[in-house]
């Protein structure tokens, strides 16, 4: 989270504006003109974490981004089912599943947002106490000390339910139905809940 600086730098700003016009209704899904393949759906999918209000408000966008891109390089399937294509769901598992994972982490972090706590009363006065006595600088390093502690055993627990959450559920997904069913994102495809037509649309879009 610190990569990108605080919110006032001019990191984080470009950062931000660059999702922002990803996520836009009227942007195309296509690669904007000289992107790379780094500089792509899976990028701003990621880069999401740093701005989950963003994620909130463009996930369906940024869903139909990813599926998009994934099927540009394989051919319109035979079947008349595209959901139900072996080869959509080759060209999109991968994907698919990294954007579920983000998508439950989003839901971690926000379940942990605030997680830090007030400081009792107690503490409270004995952290006045010794800073008043010219211990500050004290104070402060052990208050840093038992945030990073508090922080990496938080994640720790996140990364241990996101392991389970990928190989007990999301893996042994069949279909990209299923995926999208068991990550709780049907109501993020347009029409809501319809696959075949979602995946149809993205699939015109990103051959545009």
């Amino acid at each position: 989270y610190y990569c990108l600086g605080d919110p006032s730098s001019s990191t984080w700003r470009q950062a931000q504006t660059a999702l922002s016009h990803r996520i836009n209704p009227g942007s195309s899904p296509a690669a904007s003109p000289g992107a790379s393949s780094i500089d792509g759906p899976d990028f701003y999918a990621v880069s999401s974490l740093w701005f989950p209000a963003k994620w909130r408000e463009g996930k369906g966008k940024l869903l139909q981004l990813v599926v998009a891109s994934c099927l540009k390089s394989i051919p319109v399937p035979d079947s008349e089912s595209w959901e139900g294509s072996e080869a959509v769901f080759k060209a999109c598992r991968g994907h698919l599943l990294t954007f579920a994972l983000l998508d439950r982490l989003h839901s971690i972090m926000q379940a942990n947002k605030g997680g830090r706590g007030a400081k009792s009363d107690a503490e409270g006065e004995a952290g006045s106490k010794e800073a008043s006595e010219g211990n500050l600088w004290s104070v402060e390093a052990d208050a840093v000390q038992q945030t990073i502690k508090e922080e990496e055993t938080r994640l720790l627990s996140a990364c241990e339910e996101l392991v389970a959450y990928h190989e007990e559920e999301l893996a042994p997904s069949e279909s990209v139905m299923e995926i999208l069913d068991v990550a709780e994102m049907l109501q993020d495809v347009a029409p809501a809940g319809d696959v075949d037509e979602f995946i149809r649309k993205a699939a015109g879009v990103g051959t545009a």
